[in-house]
């Protein structure tokens, strides 16, 4: 008797839940989204926050970004009162004009402008050192030594060049290549001293042309055509007259120049014939020029 009491007390109990439950319910298309999911109107949207957390709010990142003085706005900087006033304004008008994008292409300028400075300073680095290197390897052939002698000096002595100037002149190359196709001529006169200027070289034929290698020379000889008179010879030991000599030399370097040296050379105020073993001569005011 007593079961059957307590098991109409629990369905009674339990009516009221299973009523409310069988109640009508709502579509299927008005019940709650899935997770992750929302309806407004036509469109779905989704939720973007991750379906796992760790249990802590998540902060989105702000970016704020500043913008200097627009075109339009108005500059904030007060107007200068006096000229001293001046330096703060421009200072003050500068901070307002200039942002990101101007400092960037203000230094873009900059870094252009040193670019262009710094690959013509290269360039004429390389050039320097080229023509140094020019320089320093090329052939340079000048007259080495040149003596002056006549008939009677020689060994054995020649009656027939009595009183008659001879010239031997050493012809070295100083430089450290060789000179190629080497031409070269001289001339002997006597005259004035103040003459010195009207010397004229003579241009040279390639006629037997030689290679004279670098510390190398050779030897050209020459006499005057006819022997001094005695007041000639008084003249040179007077300083008033002089035996000249002078010429030309003409060469290619080993880079292709054509390269070329005048010389004139005097002998004067001092006693002809020479005293042995030979006389030396000195450079003229004039005709002495080589590139």
């Amino acid at each position: 008797m007593l079961f059957r009491v307590l098991v109409c007390l629990a369905i009674s109990c339990s009516f009221p839940a299973l009523s409310k439950e069988s109640g009508p319910r709502e579509p299927k298309d008005k019940t709650e989204s899935p997770s992750g999911q929302e309806k407004r109107g036509e469109n779905t949207y989704y939720n973007t926050q991750p379906f796992f957390t760790t249990g802590r709010p998540i902060f989105s990142p702000t970016i704020q970004i500043y913008t200097k003085q627009s075109g339009g706005e108005e500059s904030q900087c007060p107007s200068p009162k006096d000229w001293k006033e001046w330096g703060s304004f421009a200072w003050c008008q500068t901070v307002e004009w200039i942002d990101a994008e101007r400092i960037i292409a203000i230094f873009t300028v900059i870094l252009g402008i040193a670019t262009w400075r710094l690959w013509i300073a290269t360039d004429r680095l390389v050039n320097d050192a080229r023509e140094t290197a020019r320089l320093q390897l090329r052939a340079y052939v000048f007259p080495s030594a040149c003596d002056l002698f006549e008939g009677m000096m020689l060994d054995p002595p020649r009656t027939d060049q009595t009183h008659v100037p001879g010239v031997i002149m050493q012809i070295k190359n100083f430089g450290n290549t060789p000179a190629k196709n080497l031409v070269s001529n001289m001339r002997i006169f006597v005259g004035d001293i103040e003459c010195s200027n009207t010397v004229k070289i003579v241009e040279l034929l390639q006629i037997s042309p030689i290679t004279l290698a670098a510390g190398n020379a050779f030897p050209k000889y020459m006499w005057y055509e006819r022997p001094l008179t005695y007041d000639e010879i008084a003249l040179i030991g007077a300083g008033k007259k002089g035996i000249f000599v002078y010429g030309r030399i003409e060469y290619d370097d080993i880079f292709g120049e054509k390269r070329y040296t005048n010389f004139s050379l005097v002998y004067t105020n001092s006693k002809f014939p020479p005293v042995p073993p030979s006389g030396g001569f000195m450079h003229s005011y004039d005709g002495n020029e080589s590139n």
